[in-house]
Order: C-alpha cells, then sequence, then structure tokens
C-alpha cells in the first residue's frame, strides 16, 4: 500500500473539541518533497491556514475547547505550554529551509490565534511574506497573492532563489553581521567582528531570496559609542533606500 492510497478523511469532530489540524506536519511534509525533487534549485512553500495547529508537532493549542489559547501574556512570561517545542521544531524547519534554499510564505486569515510567533522565525530566515487578516475573501489577500505572482516584461515570475552576499572591507573595518532574511554561514577571516549583530561571526551570508537586508559594520575606534553609531547608520541607510524607492516609482529625485 502507497502512502497515497493510505491517505483518509478526517473523522468527524466530536462535542467540545475542535477540529484536528496538522499543517505544521504538512510543511514538514512540503518540505522533505522538495529536498528530494528540486536539489539545488531555489523553491518556495506557500502556506493558506485560518486556525492554530492542534495535533502533532508544532501544535499551539489542545483540541479539547476546554483550554483556552494562549495570550501575549502568556508568551511573555512563559506560560504557554506549547511554544518552546513548537519553536524548537520550526527552527529545525528553518534549517532545512536554508540547505535547500527553500522559502516559507505565510498566509494566514483567521480572526483566532495561527501560531504566527512560531513561525515568524523561519518564514524571516528563508525570506518569505507573512500576511495576516481576518479572511480570504478580503481584498488585502487577493492584493497579496497577486504581487507573489508578478512577471517581468518577457514573462517570467518576479521570484529569485538562492542568492549570496560575500563582503570585503579594508582593515580598519569590522563586520558585525547582517540583519534581513539571511543565514550566517560562519565563514571567518580577519575582518569579522567578535561582536555580533544579528547574524554575525562570518563575512558570507546565503539568502533564499533576493529581499532587502543590510549589513552594520563598526571601526574598532568606535567601540564607546558602538550602539549609537549602528542606530545612525541604519537611520541613514533606510532613508537613502527610502528615497530610491520614491525616486524610482515617481520619476524624480529628492
Amino acid at each position: 500500500m502507497t502512502a497515497i492510497e493510505d491517505i483518509h478523511s478526517s473523522p468527524l469532530v466530536k462535542p467540545g473539541t475542535s477540529t484536528s489540524t496538522v499543517y505544521r506536519v504538512a510543511i514538514s511534509v512540503a518540505v522533505g518533497l522538495l529536498e528530494g525533487c528540486l536539489i539545488n534549485a531555489g523553491s518556495r512553500v506557500m502556506v493558506f491556514t485560518s486556525g492554530p495547529a492542534t495535533t502533532g508537532p508544532g501544535m499551539i493549542v489542545n483540541s479539547d475547547l476546554s483550554y483556552s489559547i494562549r495570550t501575549h501574556r502568556d508568551l511573555h512570561n512563559g506560560y504557554a505550554s506549547y511554544y518552546k517545542t513548537s519553536s524548537e521544531f520550526y527552527k529545525q524547519i528553518s534549517h532545512r529551509l536554508s540547505d535547500s534554499s527553500i522559502i516559507l510564505d505565510l498566509f494566514a486569515c483567521s480572526l483566532d490565534q495561527v501560531g504566527a510567533a512560531e513561525l515568524k522565525f523561519p518564514v524571516e530566515s528563508s525570506g518569505g511574506f507573512m500576511m495576516l487578516g481576518e479572511s480570504f475573501e478580503s481584498e488585502q489577500f487577493r492584493k497579496c497573492l497577486r504581487h507573489m505572482f508578478d512577471r517581468d516584461d518577457d514573462g517570467n515570475l518576479k521570484m529569485f532563489f538562492d542568492a549570496s552576499i560575500e563582503v570585503v572591507t579594508t582593515k580598519d573595518v569590522k563586520i558585525c553581521g547582517a540583519l534581513g532574511p539571511c543565514v550566517s554561514i560562519q565563514k571567518k577571516n580577519d575582518s569579522v567582528s567578535d561582536k555580533v549583530i544579528g547574524e554575525g561571526g562570518t563575512h558570507v551570508w546565503k539568502l533564499g531570496s533576493s529581499s532587502f537586508s543590510y549589513g552594520p559594520t563598526c571601526h574598532p575606534q568606535g567601540e564607546r559609542n558602538f550602539a549609537e553609531d549602528v542606530i545612525r547608520w541604519l537611520d541613514k541607510t533606510l532613508i537613502q533606500f527610502a528615497s530610491k524607492i520614491w525616486g524610482l516609482c515617481t520619476g524624480r529625485s529628492i
């Protein structure tokens, strides 16, 4: 009997319980299929959900409706029963995504929680998109989904996978790390600083996609006001980036 032949419909929902959802397992299966079928080729997994996982690894709440779903205060104080194990599960998933250049996207339309806090790490590190809304019938969701499949003048999808960034500096500049959808590959040289910000300890990063990212650096002489220097640099960089985008959209410069 094959795995497909063994698939059966879900059992009827008992009174006082919610529907069993295991989309966390579905993510793991989808990643496994791409790992086996698309070796050394970029790809993406798009998750559409309208409720929390209630069964299997990655569950965030029990299917028994007598148990209330966790609150933000529970997450902050460490009282969420399944948060730690679910987060560990997704950290393992994020490593698999990085190794195979797979992007994970989340489209969650629900008035209830869906477990976005646990999914945040693999989505961000892989360079994916996360959209939270109230209904899949909303115009917000439709626009986001259409935007995902934008094409260029030649009809090709505007999706770019499996990139890498290598930073080369002068001897007086140290690299602290990078912020954004990237993963450190722990490749060190003399320009890598002992201080780590974001994904540090390297001068080469792997990206699942070509989304925007930026990397703070520091001079050894600026250690006293290091935090202020980084914030000032980030502000300047973001202003330049916003100005460039505004110029491209309007045809004018500021």
